[in-house]
């Protein structure tokens, strides 16, 4: 019998094909723009993206101008600001009306553009979309049961978790320590297990999983099962741990273990 793969293994797995079906979907109905093919129409489309420019950035963005820092609040984790601007997606403008010097992102405006609002209206429904697809194609009740699986440990959460997994940089390291605000009575009910889209959930449970304790490894967690060849890398700390690995023992936990 084959070895079993462990669950962030798994929910890797399931999120990576949630993405790359709805990626599928937005490029079939979004006129937009790649390097290889240029436009996919007689009109020019905004760059092609990912369901992660949705889940951190568009769905939160109005055709009225919002400060960068409230879109940054909403959705709990960073963006790629300059990207989304170059790509056709945001206007960034100067909250003061400056256009002399570059002010920090924080102190600009976003606003959704003409392209940025079409993609929108084709990102917006596709989560459920693909959901419907996915109980169709595996059975509603092992579906159902997937999501309350899920809901379950995300609810714990003490944290307001992001839609999505952070963006990482160079090396997979997030580029600077990022913090989640505590849940709070005045967020509101919880959805439930069907007020959520099923990436999101994966997402959650995921990001639970690559969030270190104090005594977590240096280096992140994607690296630690690349290089390390398991998601808890019992060889760390020890002669049986890759020297070029560079890390210790994983004992990353979830952010709302005790």
């Amino acid at each position: 019998m084959a070895e079993q793969l462990p669950l962030p293994a798994l929910l890797s797995q399931a999120l990576v094909a949630f993405t790359i079906e709805l990626d599928n979907e937005f490029e079939h109905q979004m006129p937009h723009t790649t390097t290889d093919r240029g436009a996919s129409g007689p009109h020019d489309g905004p760059w092609l993206v990912s369901m992660a420019m949705w889940f951190n950035c568009m769905q939160f963005v109005g055709e009225e101008p919002m400060p960068v820092a409230g879109l940054l609040r909403r959705a709990r984790t960073g963006t790629n600001l300059d990207g989304m601007r170059r790509w056709g997606y945001v206007f960034l403008e100067s909250a003061s009306g400056d256009a002399k010097r570059r002010p920090p992102p924080r102190d600009l405006t976003i606003r959704a553009t003409r392209k940025g609002h079409r993609a929108q209206e084709v990102w917006r429904p596709l989560p459920a979309v693909i959901g419907d697809r996915w109980r169709e194609r595996f059975g509603a009740a092992g579906v159902g049961q997937l999501r309350a699986s899920l809901w379950a440990l995300a609810a714990q959460a003490e944290a307001e978790l992001p839609d999505c997994l952070p963006i990482l940089g160079y090396g997979l390291f997030s580029g600077r320590k990022q913090t989640y605000p505590r849940r709070t009575p005045e967020a509101g009910p919880d959805p439930g297990p069907a007020g959520l889209p099923l990436p999101v959930l994966m997402a959650r449970v995921l990001l639970g999983y690559a969030i270190p304790s104090s005594g977590a490894p240096r280096c992140p967690w994607p690296s630690a099962r690349t290089y390390c060849g398991s998601w808890t890398a019992p060889g760390c700390g020890s002669a049986t741990c890759r020297p070029a690995a560079g890390c210790r023992r994983n004992r990353s936990r979830w952010p709302w273990a005790s």
